[in-house]
């Protein structure tokens, strides 16, 4: 299967486990970890599509079981770690959900963090501080917003960090009349570029492509609210 085809799949697959809160809460605690350990395995191998979906479905379950342990597969040390990595892989469709990732360990795990907390937290702040400053994109925005939502206490929970790369993406009013068959042309290529080197035409391209699945609202309209 090609990136874009992994990518719908994922998006697929992603609706039927957090397409709303009642799917989500009908969820048994070992169900969800389960998911949730399958998440991170995916997310960590190298190959492209479907990863970034991957990593919305795992924060989202992280987020509404955050009141509880994590299985040790699940250490928030190394998904911290992981979460910041993922905000600079240039292979990544959504590298901003790295850092939400980051937030949702921050904001929701940092009591089970090991016995160094203050200096894994200490640290792990300088990091996103960094990529604020020195990344691309929406992982630069992403992060600007999670230091301005931990200043405020996560009120608004993580969605406001969620808005911030969303924005990133071109609208695609302008090309909506595009055909499928010109539409799959424009998108088979961009299987082979890393989408940290699309062109903002391109990045518009693939946007529409997924917006035409009905299941990819689900990842694309996630919220993490504060009272979830």
């Amino acid at each position: 299967m090609t990136p874009a085809e992994l990518d719908l799949q994922a998006a697929r697959e992603a609706e039927s486990i957090i397409g709303n809160q009642t799917q989500i809460r009908a969820l048994g605690y070992e169900q969800a970890c389960s998911i949730m350990s399958n998440c991170y395995r995916s997310i960590r191998r190298i190959r492209s599509g479907g990863r970034s979906v991957k990593i919305v479905c795992l924060s989202v379950l992280l987020w509404n079981n955050r009141q509880r342990s994590l299985p040790p597969e699940l250490d928030p040390e190394d998904l911290l770690a992981l979460g910041f990595h993922l905000a600079v892989d240039p292979s990544l469709l959504f590298p901003e959900w790295g850092i939400v990732l980051a937030g949702v360990l921050l904001a929701g795990f940092a009591d089970q963090l090991s016995d160094s907390k203050d200096e894994t937290l200490a640290k792990c702040w300088r990091l996103v501080d960094y990529v604020r400053q020195s990344a691309a994109g929406p992982s630069a925005h992403a992060a600007g917003a999670l230091i301005v939502a931990r200043d405020a206490a996560f009120v608004n929970g993580l969605n406001d960090v969620i808005h911030a790369g969303r924005r990133e993406w071109p609208d695609t009013s302008d090309i909506n009349s595009i055909s499928k068959e010109k539409l799959d042309a424009e998108v088979a290529p961009l299987n082979k570029i890393l989408p940290a080197l699309w062109t903002n035409h391109q990045r518009k391209i693939y946007r529409l492509f997924l917006e035409r699945s009905e299941s990819w609202k689900t990842t694309w309209s996630v919220t993490l609210d504060k009272g979830i």
